[in-house]
C-alpha cells in the first residue's frame, strides 16, 4: 500500500510540475502576442493564472501523498 502511494505521489508530482511549465509557456507566449491590450491580456492572465494555482495544488497533493506513504 505505501509503495502505491508513493508511486501516485510522484506522478502527482510530476503531472503537475509538466502542465504548471506548460501553463507558464503558453502564459509567457499569451503575454508576447497580447501585451498591446491590456483588456484581453488581463482576462486571458487571470484564467492562466487560475489554471496554474491549481497545478501548484496537484504538486501539494503529490507531497501530501509521498509524506502519508513515508510514514506508513
Amino acid at each position: 500500500m505505501a509503495t502505491i502511494l508513493l508511486y501516485i505521489g510522484i506522478v502527482l508530482i510530476v503531472i503537475g510540475w509538466l502542465s504548471l511549465s506548460w501553463f507558464a509557456a503558453k502564459q509567457v507566449n499569451a503575454q508576447k502576442e497580447y501585451g498591446k491590450l491590456p483588456q484581453k491580456w488581463e482576462e486571458i492572465k487571470r484564467n492562466l493564472l487560475h489554471k496554474r494555482l491549481i497545478c501548484r495544488g496537484v504538486v501539494i497533493l503529490g507531497l501530501i501523498a509521498i509524506i502519508i506513504s513515508l510514514t506508513l
